[in-house]
């Protein structure tokens, strides 16, 4: 015989099969000895069948293994389950298989509540169904093994019970043997096994005594609460804590955003709509990763969100492919001018459902609380889409002029890593300059009256592009294409101040990089060439971009 250690080990490592039952059993919790069956009238009967016992009993003889339809008490629907009737009397309730792998096991906490897979084949009933099918009655557990080498074996337990999700589905009840008396305990079980007592009687070492003598039996709730877990009153104005010390009882409130539910088991509190539990209080979501978790959520669309040491304020939360909060939007026809000054970029404008800026302040306040990603989408004349992704992002505040603080590695098809030099750069726009662009350069061009006529605002990138962005400066060219790399500021403003961009008609240039940026996605929707919206690398540069979303969620 293998000792319990190697028979644990041996579970882990050859397990090939797995079934896991439960079937309803009547009368004292204290034996093991069959099961008794039920006849139940039709008026006395739910449209359903509450388990496959019942499922068995109103068709006794009659049906064999195979899928069903049942609905536990309380739980909102009826739902299918797999019901074995091929042993032991039949009517047993098939909580999870596996026998060939198919299936993957490793999963979220979400669809373990929910359950997984086939219920012909290999499945996971789910935790929420447990927890209302194993608290209507008292059930037993049989759990079926197969090793690789065929050998089966199966194990039953006299009593089989979970709590629901307020208490993690814990595993509040479980028996291995069964006394038949309260004081047979210490004198019949085996050491490796653990004694259940039978109903009225508790365990206390290895004697079962009354709950009355036990150190975690409340007056208040009428029952032994297990060590570790706490019970709430129907009311949430007292609370019950187990731990090995003994009982704690202390007075309890739901926080101000909860209400009070009353439940089988007690009390709980649950968040008011628009709000998400965490720890033991209610709160609003920082952003559009947390929306999706409170009440009320309907998808992509507008939301209040409450971010670290801020305001509270609204956001598009862009679902389609993750949960992302919106910080800026351009869309094609749209006249909205984003030349605009430093309140307006440090507040926002726009509509949230159309075209916009968030706000640099709210962008520090949100990219400050969490490590985010940032996504650009973009779309050019011709229908093309592009992505440009970055795994950080993070701005700072006023006081450092919203410098970008990260910007991580860059993945995506937009073509070129056009972001990568403003990082540590501030933000400029035309009435407030923070660029490095002092404008002493026009002295040395021979044409120093057009110079100063074209830059009419010597020195500041927000005026020259026309838009507001992180801007470095650059005064000359340095991208390959068709210019001239060793073109001045001057003549590369000329020849883009001459070059028609109203239609598009970007090719006759070739690829350059700007004077001061090489993305400017809030430049003017149409116009002269640097003046507009740009991603260097995409066809056109700066031409034929329509479509623009920028974007952030947690990594």
């Amino acid at each position: 015989m293998f000792s319990e250690e190697r028979s644990l080990f041996y579970f882990f490592c050859v397990l090939n099969g797995f079934l896991a039952f439960l079937q309803l059993t009547e009368g004292n919790a204290g034996s093991t000895s069959g099961t008794t069956s039920k006849t139940y009238f039709f008026y006395h009967r739910p449209a359903y069948p509450r388990d496959c016992k019942e499922v068995f009993d109103q068709c006794s003889g009659k049906n064999s293994s195979g899928v069903f339809v049942i609905k536990p008490d309380g739980y909102p629907y009826p739902f299918e389950v797999y019901c074995n009737n091929s042993f032991d009397s039949g009517g047993w309730t098939v909580l999870m298989r596996r026998f060939d792998g198919s299936l993957l096991f490793t999963r979220t906490w979400a669809d373990y509540k929910k359950g997984f897979g086939f219920i012909g084949s290999e499945f996971w009933l789910g935790n929420d169904k447990l927890a209302y099918l194993t608290n209507q009655q008292k059930y037993e557990l049989r759990v079926d093994v197969m090793t690789s080498n065929g050998t089966r074996a199966f194990i039953t337990y006299s009593y089989f019970r979970i709590s629901d999700e307020w208490s993690n589905y814990a595993l509040s009840t479980l028996g291995e043997r069964t006394c038949q008396t309260p004081t047979s305990c210490q004198n019949n079980c085996q050491e490796s096994s653990r004694c259940v007592c039978p109903d009225g009687f508790y365990l206390k070492g290895s004697d079962c005594v009354t709950a009355d003598n036990c150190e975690c039996y409340s007056t208040i709730v009428g029952k032994v609460i297990p060590v570790g877990q706490s019970y709430i009153n129907n009311q949430c104005s007292r609370r019950c804590s187990c731990s090995r010390s003994g009982l704690s009882c202390n007075s309890y409130g739901c926080d101000q955003n909860a209400r009070c539910t009353s439940t089988s088991d007690g009390g709980r509190c649950d968040c008011n709509t628009g709000y998400l539990p965490d720890g033991s209080r209610c709160r609003r979501p920082k952003d559009c990763d947390e929306v999706e978790s409170v009440e009320g959520y309907t998808g992509s669309g507008l939301y209040y969100i409450f971010p670290s040491s801020s305001q509270e304020f609204r956001v598009y939360c862009n679902m389609s492919g993750g949960r992302w909060t919106v910080l800026q939007r351009r869309i094609p026809g749209s006249s909205r001018s984003f030349f605009q000054s430093w309140s307006s970029y440090k507040r926002g404008f726009g509509e949230l459902d159309e075209d916009f800026w968030l706000g640099n302040d709210k962008i520090h306040y949100l990219t400050s609380q969490k490590n985010y990603q940032l996504r650009i989408d973009i779309t050019d004349s011709s229908n093309r889409h592009y992505r440009a992704q970055y795994n950080g992002f993070r701005i700072g505040n006023e006081g450092s002029k919203y410098r970008i603080t990260v910007l991580g590695t860059y993945s995506g098809n937009a073509g070129y890593d056009a972001m990568r030099d403003h990082l540590n750069q501030p933000f400029t726009t035309h009435d407030q300059d923070n660029d490095d662009w002092d404008g002493s350069d026009c002295r040395y061009y021979y044409y120093y009256y057009y110079c100063y006529y074209f830059y009419y605002s010597l020195g500041n990138c927000a005026r020259l592009h026309e838009g507001a962005w992180w801007y470095k400066y650059r005064n000359r060219v340095s991208s390959p294409g068709g210019c001239d790399r060793s073109t001045s500021l001057y003549s590369t403003y000329y020849s883009y101040r001459y070059t028609c961009c109203e239609n598009s008609n970007c090719n006759n240039c070739g690829s350059y990089a700007h004077s001061c940026t090489f993305s400017n996605l809030n430049g003017r929707a149409s116009g002269e060439k640097g003046k507009t919206i740009i991603w260097h690398g995409l066809t056109g540069n700066d031409c034929g971009i329509k479509f623009t979303e920028m974007k952030i969620r947690p990594l």
